[in-house]
Order: C-alpha cells, then sequence, then structure tokens
C-alpha cells in the first residue's frame, strides 16, 4: 500500500519557491494499478519520483507498506517506474 498525506515538492527559482507538486490524499491499495493521467507540467513525473524516492518531497508525508520512506533510499523501496 502507499499513502500520501500533504505531499508538496517546491524549487526554487530566484527567491521565490515554485510549487510543483502537491497531493492532498492519495491512498493504493496493494495490487491495485492506478494511472496518472494530465497535461504536461502538472506533476505526474514529480509524483513517482517523490514515491521512488530519486526526489525528495518539500513538505508532507509518504508512506509504503505503513513504513514513513522519508528516510529510505530509492535502492530499497522496492519500487520501480514505467513512463
Amino acid at each position: 500500500m502507499i499513502h500520501l498525506r500533504n505531499v508538496e515538492k517546491r524549487y526554487a527559482r530566484g527567491s521565490e519557491s515554485v510549487l510543483a507538486c502537491a497531493v492532498d490524499r492519495l491512498d493504493i491499495q496493494a495490487g491495485e494499478q492506478v494511472a496518472l493521467i494530465g497535461r504536461s507540467g502538472t506533476g505526474k513525473t514529480i509524483l513517482l519520483r517523490l514515491i521512488a524516492g530519486v526526489e525528495e518531497p518539500t513538505a508532507g508525508l509518504i508512506e509504503i507498506g505503513g513504513h514513513d520512506v522519508s528516510d529510505i533510499a530509492p535502492e530499497h523501496r522496492g519500487v520501480g517506474m514505467a513512463f
């Protein structure tokens, strides 16, 4: 299972902070298939990178299998991506 709560990813652009991805709540059950659909630039790839651990969230909680994965390296998360 994957649970996301109040996840944000922000990037610095000059003196400003730009929001690149935000998810209030997302629950994916074990065995469930999910498709992320949206226009270019809406944060689909960033969300996958956050779940996989390639990017770190600016805020929020990402749980995989009931465990907070904030401090778990990408290679130890057991997550893959397909585009």
